[in-house]
């Protein structure tokens, strides 16, 4: 799970300090802290609040590759263009919910479409 980068990133991204999302969520300033460093997970009450407070989905939240990533299609493009991961990265700016995906989360996202198909052979 990458609730805690994410969560840390969104709240930074929104210029909230620790107690305004807190006070707004209605949890504490510690739990908040806590979830932020990997220290206590967010029960899924919490998530929903977050993901809704920011516009997100749990699984943006929680690292979860979005399902369009594992369509057929976007495995056979890949195959079709016999792609490695540098080129798919040089080729495209990747978003999931409206975010634009790191170099490393591109990478991640990349690796796990490729994975069904290297299972297969």
């Amino acid at each position: 799970m990458q609730y805690d980068t994410r969560i840390a990133a969104l709240r930074d991204k929104s210029g909230f300090t620790q107690e305004e999302l807190a006070d707004l969520l209605g949890i504490s300033r510690a739990s908040l802290s806590h979830y932020e460093k990997n220290r206590r997970k967010p029960d899924f009450q919490t998530l929903t609040r977050l993901a809704d407070f920011f516009k997100v989905t749990i699984d943006y939240l929680i690292g979860r590759p979005p399902q369009w990533f594992f369509q057929t299609e976007i495995r056979e493009f890949v195959d079709w263009n016999q792609l490695d991961n540098e080129e798919m990265f040089r080729l495209f700016d990747l978003r999931w919910d409206g975010h634009l995906l790191t170099e490393a989360e591109t990478k991640k996202m990349i690796d796990l479409a490729l994975q069904p198909r290297v299972l297969k052979q």
